[in-house]
């Protein structure tokens, strides 16, 4: 769809199981249709770019904790070193005027490509994967999958318990309400052949230098 066109040089991984070798590579059509591509900041802080103005789960525009930066206005470097430094910042915003634009809070999840003169970028807690979490080659893989009976049909739990263990590299969760999770770094993309399933990798293993 319309992401094709949201596509950034990063490191070797490509959705839809299509590895590639060595460090830098493209990542095209990621998240679905959302329009999303990859991208590390020189300090190490992973985001995702979406087409559009960004926008909650329902993809329309946002302006809850909108908060124009004027000082980093026409300069997209400075307005992602502003995000990327500051804790509270969820996304920023740039456009095709200059202007910038942070966002605080957690319901920002993509983009609304209505607005065509912008692009958001979130940062990455967790990229998401079409598909049952799965390896380099983008074969689905059970090493280290654990079944966290706990959490049936809560994603949001969990999502929180993934968060919160360092060991734990990536969960799965599925349309039977199933949460799973995986601690080895095998987990690297999703296999899109499980389409009941998303896989969730915690985006800092997924800087090129880890």
């Amino acid at each position: 769809g319309a992401a094709a066109a949201a596509r950034r040089s990063v490191w070797g991984l490509r959705v839809g199981g299509v590895p590639k070798s060595g460090k830098t590579g493209t990542i095209e059509d990621l998240s679905g249709d959302m329009g999303a591509a990859f991208s590390t900041h020189e300090g190490g802080e992973c985001f995702q770019k979406f087409d559009g103005a960004c926008a909650d789960d329902t993809g329309k525009e946002l302006d809850t904790t909108e908060a124009y930066q004027s000082r980093d206005w026409n300069n997209e470097h400075a307005c992602r070193t502003h995000c990327a430094g500051q804790y509270s910042c969820r996304a920023y915003q740039y456009d095709s005027y200059g202007q910038c634009a942070t966002f605080s809070t957690s319901t920002v999840t993509m983009g609304d490509s209505s607005f065509s003169n912008s692009h958001c970028y979130i940062k990455c807690e967790f990229l998401k994967f079409d598909g049952a979490c799965a390896d380099h080659t983008g074969t689905e893989t059970d090493e280290t999958e654990t079944y966290i009976s706990h959490f049936q049909d809560d994603e949001s739990g969990c999502r929180s318990y993934c968060a919160s263990h360092s060991s734990c590299r990536a969960y799965q969760y599925d349309s039977y309400g199933k949460c799973a999770t995986f601690s080895s770094s095998a987990v690297t993309t999703g296999d899109s052949r499980y389409h009941n399933a998303k896989c969730y990798i915690k985006g800092e293993h997924m800087n090129p230098e880890a």
